[in-house]
């Protein structure tokens, strides 16, 4: 599906992570949550990169930069 593809493409290119859905706990997503806001500024530039790249839908690289810079600016 769409959303999948788009989350591979992102993933690929460093700016998300995906955690299956099957194999989530608290425990790995509190350790994702805690690594990904270590690496903000990673996941950001990484994100501008995609949007450059037009790898996915405009908006969806948009939101995704405007979501890390709000989580950043906390």
């Amino acid at each position: 599906d769409e959303q999948n593809r788009n989350a591979k493409v992102l993933a690929n290119e460093g700016a998300a992570v995906i955690l299956p859905q099957d194999q989530l706990t608290g425990e790995l997503l509190l350790t994702a949550i805690k690594d990904m806001l270590g690496r903000l500024r990673e996941f950001r530039q990484s994100a501008l990169l995609v949007q450059k790249k037009a790898l996915v839908p405009n908006d969806a690289s948009q939101k995704l930069v405007e979501l890390v810079g709000e989580v950043a600016s906390k």
